[in-house]
């Protein structure tokens, strides 16, 4: 499956993914140096693609992710019953983007504390062209929550960001 721009995201191999989980600190330690040569020029593409990023901006973003990735032990979270790798990686580095790009919009504003909404909308897609009229930003495109429905997160012309949430229970 390719990322935005056109970077494959490699085919999970399960035992590397075991192996990034071993008591084994020099198995777990190669497994994840083949973990993350395997997935960061995928995950960076997708980070600068997807969020509108400057080069540098979504290398910061990239290695931000992946050192998180690490902090929090996300990958033995990981259920490959459940998901794909590259699925929960993109979750993940969605969530982590948002974060980032919530936090530095904070920073901005003088370090505010904010929290993020999220409105529930009849059409995501006529809303999310609302928002572009009154000089807002789209920065995560609609994206599908199996089962669920669909959300787009947006920042108003005042830097505030904010979510909307088309529900949809055939959402794919």
């Amino acid at each position: 499956m390719s990322a935005p721009g056109g970077e494959s995201f490699p085919v999970t191999r399960l035992s590397v993914v075991a192996a990034a989980r071993s008591s084994d600190a020099a198995e777990r330690s190669l497994a994840l140096e083949t973990l993350f040569a395997a997935y960061w020029k995928p995950i960076y593409k997708y980070l600068r693609l997807k969020y509108a990023q400057a080069p540098p901006d979504a290398q910061d973003l990239t290695q931000g992710f992946f050192a998180e990735l690490l902090e929090r032990g996300l990958l033995a979270k990981f259920d490959p019953a459940k998901s794909r790798l590259r699925t929960y990686l993109r979750l993940c580095a969605d969530s982590f983007a948002l974060n980032e790009i919530k936090a530095a919009s904070r920073k901005k504003r003088g370090d505010v504390k904010s929290t993020t909404n999220t409105l529930s909308v009849e059409s995501l897609d006529a809303s999310i062209s609302a928002v572009g009229k009154a000089g807002g930003t789209l920065i995560m495109p609609r994206t599908p929550i199996p089962g669920v429905g669909y959300f787009a997160y947006c920042v108003d012309p005042e830097g505030n960001l904010f979510g909307m949430m088309q529900a949809d229970v055939n959402a794919k």
